[in-house]
């Protein structure tokens, strides 16, 4: 722990006396995690992270970029990351100020992709008239997916 020491001398050379005094002061300290981390850490894309912070020797702590985060200690939830982001912790105490810092990491989102064939071929197909026709599909890091014609069908993967 970092202690400043501070000093100071009150004299008068009328009277011949002079007072001394010195005392000591403990800075504060602060530490912010994610997930549990010192950081930085990466999470998926729209996914969220834990960020805590403690801090020693504080009067008031207060966590940016986002508003309302404070106090010496606590834990927030970030909500859906869409981008990467820097927390930073910063207390005031009767020693000064310190800061930590801890980097959340979005990983870029992952797209969809689908694939549909018609009577197992790719591209187009070629058949006699008022014959069946068989369609299938697959995907891949999808919610939803539809084959519209003149009727809809819908699925992740279906025939």
């Amino acid at each position: 722990m970092k202690k400043v020491i501070s000093s100071f001398v009150i004299a008068s050379c009328a009277i011949g006396f002079y007072i001394s005094t010195s005392w000591a002061v403990s800075l504060p300290t602060a530490d912010i995690k994610a997930n549990g981390s010192d950081g930085p850490i990466s999470i998926a894309y729209k996914t969220s992270a834990t960020v805590s912070w403690t801090s020693a020797n504080a009067s008031f702590c207060t966590v940016s970029p986002v508003v309302g985060w404070s106090g010496i200690s606590g834990s927030k939830d970030t909500g859906r990351l869409a981008w990467s982001k820097t927390y930073t912790l910063k207390c005031n105490g009767s020693g000064g100020s310190v800061t930590d810092s801890v980097r959340v990491n979005v990983l870029p989102a992952v797209l969809p992709t689908a694939d549909i064939k018609a009577n197992g071929s790719d591209g187009s197909v070629t058949v006699p008239y008022q014959t069946s026709v068989t369609l299938t599909w697959t995907s891949a890091n999808a919610s939803y997916c539809a084959v519209v014609s003149y009727v809809t069908w819908s699925g992740l993967s279906g025939t």
